[in-house]
């Protein structure tokens, strides 16, 4: 019951928890991803101090 009512609460949920794929693509290949507190498109340079982030457009 708790997997089925899980699954329903993903198909009807306006934002999904992709943060951490997000994250994950940008670190190993250099992928962007998109904020939800603002607009555009970042990139982090994660080997650098601080992990500085870039803003692509």
């Amino acid at each position: 019951f708790a997997s089925s009512l899980a699954y329903f609460d993903q198909i009807r949920a306006a934002r999904l928890p992709a943060a951490l794929i997000q994250g994950q693509r940008d670190f190993f290949g250099s992928h962007t991803y998109h904020r939800v507190d603002k607009e555009g498109v970042f990139h982090t340079l994660w080997a650098a101090p601080g992990r500085p982030e870039e803003q692509w457009s």
